[in-house]
């Protein structure tokens, strides 16, 4: 089914596909954009033109109203959100991933949030929960 999928997928979706060395990465880029073009589908915008800010954000390329979207995909998990009314973020992190939870927590939480996450017995899990 990926590979059905992966063929379906616009030519530079797919070249970022084949340069994923893990096969897992690969099969969750394909699901993840799959999981797009459906989205985008029953929103009557299954052929709007897919572009990329220099940040490297995708963003429909079409004239007039369009939603924002945003994408990801960790360890098996994909995801998509999508707004016709403002800016959306979505981010899935794996468990598992080892990464210091307080370090990145500094960056992206409130002083309300980073007080609870100090307080946690499980401060990598808080952070996730975040």
């Amino acid at each position: 089914m990926v590979e059905r999928l992966h063929g379906r997928l616009g030519a530079d979706i797919r070249r970022r596909a084949d340069r994923m060395h893990r096969a897992g990465d690969r099969r969750d880029v394909i699901l993840t954009h799959a999981l797009l073009s459906f989205v985008l589908g029953r929103h009557g915008l299954a052929d709007a033109p897919l572009a990329r800010s220099p940040e490297g954000r995708p963003y429909l390329a079409r004239d007039g109203p369009v939603p924002g979207f945003n994408l990801t995909h960790t360890a098996g998990l994909v995801a998509c959100a999508l707004s016709w009314t403002c800016r959306v973020g979505i981010d899935a992190e794996h468990l598992g991933r080892g990464d210091d939870a307080r370090t990145m927590a500094e960056e992206c939480l409130t002083d309300n949030e980073l007080s609870h996450l100090r307080q946690s017995k499980a401060p990598d899990r808080s952070f996730l929960d975040f």
